[in-house]
């Protein structure tokens, strides 16, 4: 096996060591929640990985006709009351 080689293998190694504490110790010293954008090395620390999106509800039909139901009637309670003004 080539020493330079392994050298350069183990310093490598440690640099990625280091980036990793790094990002430890930075996040340690944020206890609180942050609001907002994350930080440009939080980012690089998710290695672009995509956190699970909730799915979205979908309304039933019988729910999605009671709510039809309910707009037609605000929406004819509002001419209604435009005729009378």
């Amino acid at each position: 096996m080539d020493v330079l080689k392994a050298l350069s293998e183990l310093h490598a190694e440690q640099s990625r060591l280091e980036d990793a504490i790094l990002a430890l110790e930075r996040l340690l010293s944020r206890q609180r929640k942050r609001r907002g954008r994350p930080t440009k090395w939080m980012a690089q620390a998710h290695d672009g990985r995509r956190t699970k999106t909730p799915k979205k509800r979908a309304a039933s039909p019988r729910a999605r006709k009671r709510i039809k139901v309910a707009r037609r009637q605000r929406v004819a309670d509002a001419k209604k009351a435009e005729v009378h003004s």
